[in-house]
């Protein structure tokens, strides 16, 4: 069989391209090697007001992430009747603590917010929020049978006839999705290295984040099972690596209530990072069949509905 697109990368970016292009009616076969990525570590958020205040950010990036934002309300309806059962999907709203500046889209939170924290809210974004990526994953891979997707686990070698562990797989259209892995197909990517924690509040303290809370130094991020995400560190190739211990301080000082908390995981991943200016998402000028969607860095989640789209503005153009 020949296939319309294939899809390598297991990740948000993955699957949501595979999700959108087989609703679409594409013939898609998806291929994941079945190594947990910076998707399984990530936290989730849909938050651009507070993505443009990292250094990785630049203005350039605030049209798209916000018209980005815009979409995954359609795409979470799309996908499921009850998104945030489902994925965790919601609009909540995000804080923001510590930052000087007040972003495009933010107000000035009352002071009676978030009091279980040391430090007052200074930024409000009523309108950003979250998903839980390892959640969506998993809600999208029983999706995608049901829309006629072939998965395949494997490692892809596109060298030459695009293969997996040895079998050629036949397809009108590669995309590669696999975040910073298969680094190699993509000169000047990078992977960062980001640590995070999963933690339980202990009971009396359930209610202390009741939404996205972020700080130039630790974010909070709250699941639907009652567990909290706490991230994150920032390793770039090269750099002094900040420890998760020094992660830890910090949220800890943020919210006091931590030192009762039970710790349930360590998460580790890498983003991929080509540009400040964002992904790239573009046709190989010399393997005119594949599209390369690569390099999101912080931003995965938030840009995966968008990027979807517009792989198939490349495969239809």
């Amino acid at each position: 069989m020949t296939y319309d697109v294939a899809i390598i990368g297991g990740g948000v970016i993955g699957s949501v391209t595979a999700f959108h292009l087989a609703d679409r009616g594409a013939a898609v076969v998806w291929i994941d090697d079945g190594v947990p990525g910076a998707t399984a570590a990530a936290a989730g958020m849909l938050s651009p007001s507070f993505e443009l205040t990292h250094d990785a950010g630049k203005p350039a990036l605030e049209r798209m992430l916000s018209e980005a934002l815009d979409r995954w309300h359609g795409f979470a309806h799309r996908l499921s009747g009850d998104p945030y059962k489902d994925f965790g999907y919601h609009r909540r709203g995000v804080f923001g603590m510590g930052y000087h500046a007040r972003s495009q889209g933010t107000e000035q939170p009352g002071p009676e917010a978030l009091p279980a924290f040391s430090r007052r809210a200074a930024l409000y974004a009523p309108d950003e929020g979250a998903i839980e990526p390892v959640r969506l994953l998993a809600f999208i891979r029983k999706k995608v049978r049901d829309l006629g997707v072939t998965v395949m686990r494997g490692r892809a070698d596109l060298a030459g006839e695009l293969t997996v562990d040895g079998e050629v797989v036949a397809a009108k259209t590669w995309v590669l999705a696999a975040g910073a892995g298969l680094a190699a197909q993509t000169p000047g990517l990078l992977g960062v290295k980001g640590d995070a924690f999963l933690v339980r509040l202990a009971e009396e303290d359930r209610d202390a984040v009741p939404t996205v809370v972020r700080s130039p130094t630790a974010y909070f991020v709250p699941r639907a099972d009652g567990t909290l995400y706490i991230g994150a560190t920032e390793i770039w190739p090269g750099a002094i690596a900040a420890t998760t211990d020094e992660l830890w301080r910090d949220a800890e000082r943020l919210l006091p209530c931590l030192h009762r908390a039970e710790r349930l995981r360590h998460l580790e991943g890498f983003r991929p990072f080509v540009s400040r200016d964002g992904p790239l998402i573009a046709r190989d000028q010399e393997r005119r069949k594949l599209i390369r969607a690569v390099g999101h860095h912080r931003n995965g989640v938030l840009l995966g509905p968008m990027t979807a789209e517009t792989i198939e503005e490349l495969i239809v153009g």
